[in-house]
């Protein structure tokens, strides 16, 4: 009796992740498949001008991520989803210049994770058809890249301007670094002996 349960519950579970066959001929599959094979998701850290809006002049640099979705065309619309606002952000080609969507993320103080879901348009014979997901993750601002002992130790991943590791306490940094600069130090020893 339980043998049979299980081939059921097996019997079960197949059908329901079988994927509904498309409405997109053949032809056209094979050409979406590729099209959404070109579509990256990358980011780019960039910086813009503020302007203080005072008799101070005060104006400064402000870093940022321009996040882009490049190679969408009129076959494809995204819907892009962080886990920074929880909100979906549908994309299409009319929102793109030279076949790229791109948005700013001025948040940089913490580590975001994007899901972007890549769907057949309505200009295709099968619209609303899932045909790729992306992910990336853009790294947080490190301050304590800008101490003084990080200089000329940027390779150090604790010095590195953008990191992907959450936030630690000052002493805990000090302590890891002294603990690097030491290991480092010995390896170099050794490699002159």
């Amino acid at each position: 009796m339980r043998k049979i349960g299980v081939c059921v519950l097996a019997i079960v579970m197949f059908i329901t992740n079988v994927k509904a066959a498309s409405k997109c001929s053949y032809a056209e599959e094979v050409e979406l498949n590729e099209l959404a094979g070109k579509i990256k998701l990358i980011y780019e850290e960039k910086k813009e001008l503020v302007k203080d809006g005072t008799t101070n002049d005060k104006d400064y640099y402000k870093d940022y991520f321009d996040i882009l979705i490049t190679n969408i065309t009129y076959k494809f619309y995204v819907i892009v989803e962080s886990d920074i606002d929880n909100v979906k952000h549908t994309y299409s080609s009319a929102d793109a210049k030279n076949n790229i969507i791109s948005f700013k993320q001025d948040d940089l103080v913490s580590i975001v994770h994007y899901t972007v879901n890549v769907y057949s348009s309505n200009n295709t014979g099968c619209k609303d058809e899932i045909y790729k997901t992306l992910y990336l993750t853009t790294p947080r601002y490190n301050p304590y890249s800008q101490r003084s002992i990080c200089d000329g130790k940027e390779e150090y991943s604790l010095c590195n301007k953008y990191v992907e590791t959450e936030e630690i306490s000052e002493t805990d940094f000090l302590n890891r670094i002294e603990k690097e600069m030491s290991s480092r130090n010995k390896n170099d020893k050794n490699d002159n002996k």
